[in-house]
């Protein structure tokens, strides 16, 4: 030992383990106060990317509305209420930093994959009367939609375009013994491939990353 100075001896380990220790502790701190801010900004970005997909935009407009028998207030309110389900499940969790191999950090979810908030909107059902039948009927729309892919789903009708004709005054279904109706492919989903998943492309993925790094580099 020098004379006049203490030696203190620290090993590589133990120095490694105060820096790991040091940088989890100010990563927590950071990670506990933005989870809030990102959730609020990422769910501004969903609710867009879901009520401007091509599909939602389609159902505002003439074909798509109409062969599902909405009117035009209805799909309005439906695009917009869908919009704000998806975007509401948005949640952000953190994962405290382990100090020793600096695992952890923010998990962010959205959606989940029953579709039960989504389905459970109130535009999700038309109900109309049936002249033919004298009772109620209920169109499950969105459930189409979003699960049933292109498949048959009413045989003997197919649908016919035109303006103030049908329920949504965009078209009507109309008796064809060799017709079978079913959601256009253009449109049609299943649970794991359908507007909403298709809405998360990259370019709605690039604007939540951005949005989860500029918060998190404001406090570094």
């Amino acid at each position: 030992m020098s004379e006049g100075f203490l030696e203190i001896v620290t090993s590589d380990a133990e120095i490694e383990k105060m820096i790991l220790i040091q940088i989890s502790d100010r990563l927590n701190s950071i990670f506990s106060s933005v989870g809030k801010e990102i959730e609020t900004n990422v769910k501004t970005v969903v609710f867009d990317a879901i009520y401007e997909c091509h599909e939602l935009q389609s159902l505002r407009g003439s074909f798509l509305r109409g062969s599902l028998g909405l009117t035009t207030t209805k799909a309005t309110n439906a695009s917009q209420q869908i919009a704000q389900a998806v975007s509401d499940s948005v949640l952000v969790k953190t994962k405290k930093i382990n100090a020793k191999n600096l695992s952890g950090g923010l998990s962010l979810f959205v959606q989940p994959e029953n579709y039960t908030n989504v389905l459970s909107v109130s535009e999700a059902v038309v109900t109309y009367r049936s002249r033919r039948f004298k009772t109620n009927i209920d169109i499950p729309w969105l459930d189409w939609l979003l699960t049933k892919g292109d498949q048959i789903l009413i045989s003997g009708f197919e649908f016919e375009p035109g303006g103030n004709l049908g329920r949504s005054r965009a078209g009507r279904m109309v008796e064809s013994p060799m017709g079978d109706w079913r959601i256009s492919p253009e449109f049609a989903g299943i649970k794991g491939d359908n507007f909403i998943t298709r809405a998360f492309n990259k370019q709605t993925q690039s604007k939540i990353t951005e949005i989860v790094k500029k918060t998190v580099n404001k406090r570094l």
